[in-house]
């Protein structure tokens, strides 16, 4: 679980708080959480990218040409994030639904594994609350959306360049391309 810490009335940042039970952790064992872009939203893996743990994706959102859209971070570890990588087709409603907030993706039975489809290639369908600001009165007007999108990774191996010779592991995430396809609908 992701917690935002305050002590003594002070921002501490974003923290990982793990626990085998439902009702107790140890917060004295949290994890420090560094790029994370907003508290919540969902979180899934992509279980056969060819890497150990498996590649984390957090769907949040970002402004994109003045409008805020869903976006995707990626991490190897859950700890440290990515900037935005890619974003996602938002709401294209100028009238009341602007922009994108709260969003949610679709995950094997609610476990965070995506749904893979063969080839290096996961989809899954992801949501938004859609409104022109995330508060009053704004937001009396909201509307959900929804999109279909893909994410598909190119890995790299042997990659030579310039004469110099590289020796790029498959196995490491930091060696992906990442690319989406999408669609939205309000």
């Amino acid at each position: 679980m992701y917690v935002t810490v305050n002590e003594n009335d002070v921002y501490k940042g974003y923290y990982r708080v793990r626990s085998n039970r439902y009702d107790n952790f140890n917060f004295a064992a949290r994890e420090r959480v560094a790029s994370m872009i907003q508290l919540g939203n969902q979180i899934g893996y992509l279980k056969q990218a060819a890497s150990e743990p498996p590649l984390f994706v957090r769907i949040t959102f970002a402004d994109s040409d003045g409008r805020m859209v869903p976006a995707l971070q990626y991490s190897t570890n859950g700890l440290s994030w990515s900037g935005i990588i890619n974003y996602l087709a938002g709401s294209t409603d100028n009238n009341c639904n602007k922009n994108c907030y709260s969003m949610d993706f679709s995950t094997i039975n609610g476990t965070g594994e995506m749904i893979y489809e063969g080839n290096n290639t996961w989809s899954f369908s992801y949501a938004a609350t859609t409104s022109n600001s995330p508060v009053r009165p704004e937001i009396w007007h909201s509307a959900i959306g929804g999109g279909n999108a893909q994410i598909y990774l190119k890995t790299y191996e042997n990659v030579t360049a310039n004469g110099d010779s590289w020796n790029f592991n498959s196995k490491k995430p930091d060696y992906y391309s990442i690319f989406t396809g999408c669609d939205f609908i309000l």
